[in-house]
Protein backbone atom coordinates (compact mmCIF):
# COMPACT_ATOMS: atom_id res chain seq x y z
CA UNK A 1 0.00 0.00 0.00
CA UNK A 2 1.09 3.58 -0.90
CA UNK A 3 1.86 5.57 2.15
CA UNK A 4 -1.06 8.07 3.18
CA UNK A 5 1.59 10.94 3.72
CA UNK A 6 0.14 14.15 3.46
CA UNK A 7 -3.32 12.79 2.67
CA UNK A 8 -6.34 13.93 4.95
CA UNK A 9 -9.60 12.49 5.25
CA UNK A 10 -12.81 14.10 6.02
CA UNK A 11 -16.68 13.41 6.77
CA UNK A 12 -19.38 15.78 6.98
CA UNK A 13 -20.85 16.57 10.27
CA UNK A 14 -23.37 13.68 9.86
CA UNK A 15 -20.81 11.16 8.48
CA UNK A 16 -23.95 10.29 5.76
CA UNK A 17 -25.15 11.80 2.13
CA UNK A 18 -28.62 12.55 4.15
CA UNK A 19 -30.90 11.99 0.92
CA UNK A 20 -29.34 8.80 -0.48
CA UNK A 21 -28.33 7.30 2.85
CA UNK A 22 -24.41 6.93 1.67
CA UNK A 23 -21.44 7.01 3.65
CA UNK A 24 -19.22 10.03 2.30
CA UNK A 25 -15.94 10.67 3.03
CA UNK A 26 -13.47 13.46 1.33
CA UNK A 27 -9.82 13.71 0.43
CA UNK A 28 -7.22 15.98 0.30
CA UNK A 29 -3.80 16.21 -0.68
CA UNK A 30 -1.83 19.49 0.20
CA UNK A 31 -2.03 21.72 -2.69
CA UNK A 32 -4.29 19.21 -4.68
CA UNK A 33 -8.18 19.32 -5.22
CA UNK A 34 -10.39 17.63 -3.24
CA UNK A 35 -12.40 14.68 -3.64
CA UNK A 36 -15.76 13.05 -2.29
CA UNK A 37 -16.40 9.68 -1.99
CA UNK A 38 -19.46 7.69 -1.83
CA UNK A 39 -20.00 3.97 -1.57
CA UNK A 40 -22.73 2.77 -4.39
CA UNK A 41 -24.13 -0.12 -3.10
CA UNK A 42 -25.29 -1.42 -6.44
CA UNK A 43 -22.03 -1.99 -7.53
CA UNK A 44 -20.69 -2.38 -4.14
CA UNK A 45 -17.90 0.32 -5.22
CA UNK A 46 -16.45 3.05 -4.08
CA UNK A 47 -16.95 6.25 -6.21
CA UNK A 48 -15.27 9.32 -6.43
CA UNK A 49 -15.65 12.61 -7.88
CA UNK A 50 -13.40 16.03 -8.12
CA UNK A 51 -15.36 18.50 -5.88
CA UNK A 52 -14.89 22.23 -5.24
CA UNK A 53 -15.64 23.15 -2.04
CA UNK A 54 -16.29 26.62 -0.62
CA UNK A 55 -16.01 27.87 2.72
CA UNK A 56 -19.28 26.69 3.97
CA UNK A 57 -18.63 23.53 3.07
CA UNK A 58 -14.91 23.30 4.41
CA UNK A 59 -16.32 24.39 7.32
CA UNK A 60 -18.36 21.74 7.94
CA UNK A 61 -16.15 19.07 7.44
CA UNK A 62 -14.41 17.27 10.52
CA UNK A 63 -10.91 15.77 9.82
CA UNK A 64 -11.33 11.97 10.23
CA UNK A 65 -9.23 8.93 11.25
CA UNK A 66 -8.12 6.69 8.43
CA UNK A 67 -8.43 3.99 10.76
CA UNK A 68 -11.93 4.45 11.20
CA UNK A 69 -12.33 4.76 7.62
CA UNK A 70 -13.66 1.40 5.57
CA UNK A 71 -10.94 -0.91 4.55
CA UNK A 72 -12.14 -0.75 1.01
CA UNK A 73 -12.12 2.81 1.22
CA UNK A 74 -8.69 2.74 2.47
CA UNK A 75 -7.60 0.34 -0.50
CA UNK A 76 -8.93 3.13 -3.21
CA UNK A 77 -7.50 5.85 -1.53
CA UNK A 78 -4.10 3.79 -1.80
CA UNK A 79 -4.70 3.26 -5.81
CA UNK A 80 -6.17 6.64 -6.38
CA UNK A 81 -3.07 8.77 -4.74
CA UNK A 82 -0.52 6.50 -6.15
CA UNK A 83 -1.38 7.79 -9.64
CA UNK A 84 -2.74 11.15 -8.93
Amino acid sequence: MVKMNGIRIYTDAGGMDAPLGREVFYSHRTGGPYYRWCFEKQSGQWRFSRVHPFGSTLKALRAANLKDTPTALRMKLDEHYAYV
